[in-house]
């Protein structure tokens, strides 16, 4: 009996970012915000039925959101244009946005979506990341302040 054999070299090379990213992503704040419904009951994605979680997708991302943008969110937003605005080493200039990580393609077109619905003043500003290989859903989105965007 033969078996193949590979034989792998090491490594050539890490793709880092530069130094000024690493310093600001040093200085990032990651938050866990569990939500609740209005009966105060924490919401829950993981173990629900497919057919639930896109409800529940929205829901959180309403609790999120506010009243246009008066909750987590838009108080995120907020903190981190002021921080922006008064920092003297650039280190949070351009930073006022925010990344909204998800476990799935429909989770994040479904939360981008209800964002998008919610806080209308911020509307065209919400940004959904699809790969090129699947133009029709999305990875995760950013939000953005429209004075920044691109």
């Amino acid at each position: 009996m033969r078996f193949a054999y590979f034989q792998v070299g090491n490594p050539q090379g890490v793709l880092m970012p530069e130094q000024g990213a690493r310093d600001a992503i040093a200085q990032s704040n990651f938050k866990f915000l569990p939500q609740f419904d209005q009966k105060n009951k924490p919401l829950r994605i993981s173990g629900s039925p497919e057919r639930q979680k896109m409800g529940l997708f929205q829901e959180i991302a309403r609790s999120l959101v506010g009243s246009n943008g008066t909750a987590h969110l838009g108080q995120e937003l907020r903190e981190l244009k002021r921080l922006g605005e008064n920092d003297l080493d650039d280190h949070w200039k351009d930073r006022d946005r925010l990344l909204l990580l998800v476990n799935s393609y429909d989770q994040a077109r479904w939360a981008a979506n209800e964002i998008r619905n919610c806080w209308f003043s911020r509307s065209d500003s919400s940004r959904a990341i699809q790969p090129k290989w699947q133009a029709s859903t999305v990875d995760f989105f950013a939000l953005k302040l429209p004075t920044i965007c691109s």
